[in-house]
């Protein structure tokens, strides 16, 4: 593919996949406002114990083998039937474990309910397979149009069936069934806009070629998968369900924005740096703009939303979710640290070096693990420290690794990066400031925001560090042409 269709296709892509992304994430932030006021802390905190054991299933059932078949140039229908048959295989074994281990979790958490509530949302791991190959499709073309419309789909039903349903006082199964109702529509959407279907055959040769590439992945997204879940359930076990209710609704708001850039990135930088995987010198400029302004844009999101994070609980989720405050303010410095980190990891992928996200995942999750069981005695802060402290290691894990494959060293790194954390911090000591004056706390939120932005727009435009012109730059090229 020549450089400037590539291009193309990858500003068509950032841009629909954003439209995408920032649409759903304001339904996915409105929706849980909406629930927190009509849940107690406790109903979250049963839904995250349920949500790790589907989550767990959920990337064994995707294993992996979709990506495979995107990294491959030359993939085909052969390709795409084996992949589907393999998983679905997968996620009717995966469901059959719940069923079975159901009753036993829910002895093991004191909460009878536990049992038919499982057995109930991990239906959505079957029904998803159905249509995870269209999904893969749409991802390996570029088609973010379509995804749009099926996610866009997916979302307004999981927030129409929850909302409905806890205002009608289904208390945690209004969650339940929430997010069932989301696992059917996703694959019912991704049918219906991607004309693919399996056809009647399967082959072995395929299945272990691809399997080559994607069985490291599936180690290392499981290793993450769990480590991220034993968080959950040692909070959940260690400490209460209000706890754990607690310590879910502090992530919630900056995992919006996290997702939401994730999939941005990984949806259209994924398939587009697989393409141009062979050119070590594009792929290292590409990195370097990714990480620029990934700095630049998330930096200034994470630290103001850490400083305004009182009047913003007080205010949409009311003073009950108060003491997740603290929490949330620890939880979105580790994110933007994380939003970095992701950035870094792309490179591996579309490289097909599966193996180096593999062990580095293996690594640093040990690390943590032993940290968490250490911990995880004293008191919940303490274990939301050890998630910031992994964050600054992952980083530097990462970071070295990509001096090896790409020669981007950690003072070329620091350059792109630094400046926007540097200018972002100080925003926050202006923000946390303005935040101290006591005012009712819709004002006092808007000067905050105010605040901040002409703070750190002031900022860039002095210094302009390299993400602010990168930014521009890109937006001038937007109105001058339709590529870049």
């Amino acid at each position: 593919m020549q450089d400037k269709e590539l291009s193309k296709k990858v500003f068509s892509g950032m841009k629909w996949k954003a439209i995408e992304r920032f649409f759903l994430q304001f339904i996915n932030a409105v929706t849980p406002m909406i629930l927190a006021r009509l849940l107690m802390p406790e109903d979250f905190g049963t839904i995250a114990i349920l949500s790790v054991f589907v989550s767990i299933a959920q990337t064994l059932v995707n294993n992996g083998l979709g990506n495979s078949i995107i990294q491959k140039k030359d993939s085909d229908d052969l390709d795409c039937s084996t992949v589907f048959y393999t998983q679905f295989a997968i996620a009717a074994i995966c469901y059959g474990v719940l069923f079975v281990a159901a009753p036993f979790i829910a002895k093991l958490y004191k909460n009878p309910e536990l049992s038919l509530m499982l057995r109930i949302m991990s239906l959505s791991i079957v029904i998803s397979a159905i249509g995870a190959i269209q999904i893969t499709v749409m991802k390996k073309n570029m088609q973010f149009q379509k995804s749009f419309a099926i996610n866009t789909f997916a979302t307004i039903t999981y927030g129409v069936v929850g909302i409905g349903l806890a205002y009608a006082g289904f208390g945690p199964w209004s969650l339940v069934w929430a997010n069932l109702a989301n696992g059917i529509a996703l694959p019912l959407g991704a049918i219906f806009m991607v004309r693919w279907r399996p056809t009647l055959e399967f082959s072995f040769e395929r299945l272990k070629s691809l399997f080559s590439y994607s069985w490291k992945l599936t180690v290392g997204w499981l290793i993450g998968t769990l480590h991220q879940d034993l968080y959950v359930l040692v909070v959940g076990k260690r400490f209460s369900a209000t706890t754990l209710g607690y310590y879910n609704r502090a992530g919630s708001f900056p995992q919006i924005i996290s997702k939401t850039v994730t999939e941005v990135v990984d949806g259209v930088m994924f398939p587009a740096m697989s393409q141009i995987q062979d050119d070590r010198e594009k792929l290292k400029n590409i990195t370097k703009t990714l990480l620029s302004m990934n700095a630049y844009i998330l930096f200034p999101i994470f630290l103001g939303l850490s400083a305004v994070a009182k009047n913003l609980v007080t205010i949409i989720l009311t003073e009950k979710w108060l003491p997740s405050v603290p929490m949330m303010q620890i939880v979105c410095v580790t994110y933007a640290l994380a939003s970095i980190n992701n950035s870094n990891m792309q490179v591996f992928n579309s490289m097909g070096r599966s193996d180096i996200f593999m062990k580095f995942e293996l690594i640093k999750r040990s690390i943590s693990i032993v940290l968490l069981v250490a911990v995880s005695f004293i008191n919940i802060y303490a274990v939301i420290i050890v998630l910031l402290l992994m964050a600054v290691l992952s980083n530097m894990m990462n970071a070295y690794q990509n001096k090896k494959l790409l020669g981007y060293a950690y003072k070329d790194i620091a350059k792109d990066t630094l400046p926007s954390f540097v200018m972002a911090a100080i925003m926050w000591i202006c923000v946390m400031m303005i935040g101290m004056i006591p005012m009712p706390a819709v004002l006092s939120l808007l000067c905050q925001i105010i605040v901040g932005v002409i703070v750190y727009l002031g900022l860039s435009v002095i210094f302009k560090v390299k993400g602010f012109n990168v930014l521009i730059d890109v937006l001038k090229k937007q109105r001058k042409t339709k590529g870049i």
